[in-house]
């Protein structure tokens, strides 16, 4: 697993678990990365570009981010990969 997909699905849980998972609810990627502490933006744009190739996330622009059912799926309540 590459750098990049390892850290966009470190993206992907967060969002979940900022969102609580629900679908529908949009996260500000700048308080994703802020909460991950992640201070390359470069690497963010990359991870959340792959994590939408992956069809985890949806994007609106760069600025905010929301789980699809297949992101959805891979952070369950039981699930916590």
């Amino acid at each position: 697993m590459s750098r990049d997909e390892i850290l966009a699905r470190r993206i992907v849980r967060d969002v979940w678990a900022y969102t609580g998972g629900q679908a529908g609810r949009w996260a500000m990627l700048h308080s994703i990365a802020r909460r991950l502490v992640l201070r390359d933006h470069e690497e963010v744009d990359r991870a959340v570009k792959l994590a939408e190739a992956h069809g985890w996330l949806e994007l609106n622009g760069l600025n905010s981010v929301r789980l699809t059912e297949a992101g959805r799926s891979l952070f369950r309540t039981n699930d916590k990969r």
